[in-house]
């Protein structure tokens, strides 16, 4: 089932509050949220519900985090499988899970440094960036990563209520509602100056019109089957 993780930036920010913006690891040091940062390259992530989207890397997009405790320490031998993301504006992504790591493994280094690379299993379209979230705590720094999808609408029953227009309701899987609300932006004899929406401009060059690749993007992930689709 896809989970909103909204629910896990409200958590996190009222226990920063209660614990004074630290939290005990699992090597007894305290991350300091406010000294320990994350940073990455502007630009946008292809991602899939199935979670076989692009990697940040097929992008530039690793994401630098260092981790700082509470007496300015680094932080080494923190895994990447405790670190997971969230979006930084309300409404946009939804994660097929709110609290498994879409990183590839490795840990911190003797300077709490570790580059994150992965692909999202998310659904819908977010140009707010993305927050890290380490142990279940967000690190308050907003990294310029906007995310696109190609499950931007929902078939409707057994899943959300389908909607029109250019709301978005994702239902965790690619189907023909998504590719039908793809096609109405995408330049045809028949309708050669759609209006360009930047959910569904997928990959360079950005901008309008959208362009052959991001149809090719848009078909390599739609299936009526369960192929791409939350796991």
């Amino acid at each position: 089932m896809i989970k909103s993780v909204h629910l896990h930036r409200m958590l996190a920010a009222a226990l920063l509050c209660a614990q004074a913006v630290s939290v005990t690891t699992g090597n007894a040091q305290i991350v300091d949220l406010f000294f320990s940062t994350a940073t990455s390259a502007p630009g946008v992530h292809y991602a899939c519900p199935a979670g076989d989207g692009d990697l940040l890397s097929a992008n530039g997009l690793t994401i630098t985090v260092t981790l700082i405790d509470n007496t300015q320490v680094p932080m080494p031998n923190v895994p990447a499988t405790d670190m997971w993301i969230a979006d930084c504006s309300p409404g946009g992504l939804v994660l097929c899970s709110a609290t498994e790591s879409p990183f590839v493994g490795g840990v911190t280094d003797a300077a709490g440094i570790i580059m994150l690379d992965g692909s999202l299993a998310a659904s819908g379209c977010d140009n707010s960036g993305l927050y890290v979230v380490v142990q279940g705590f967000l690190i308050p720094t907003c990294v310029p990563i906007t995310v696109r999808t190609p499950d931007m609408k929902s078939g409707g029953a057994p899943g959300p209520p389908a909607c029109g227009g250019e709301i978005l309701c994702p239902d965790g899987k690619v189907t023909l509602a998504d590719l039908a609300y793809f096609l109405t932006h995408y330049p045809t004899a028949a309708n050669p100056t759609p209006p360009y929406v930047p959910c569904v401009d997928f990959w360079t060059p950005y901008g309008a019109p959208v362009t052959l690749v991001d149809f090719v993007k848009m078909a390599s992930h739609y299936s009526n089957s369960p192929a791409h689709q939350c796991l």
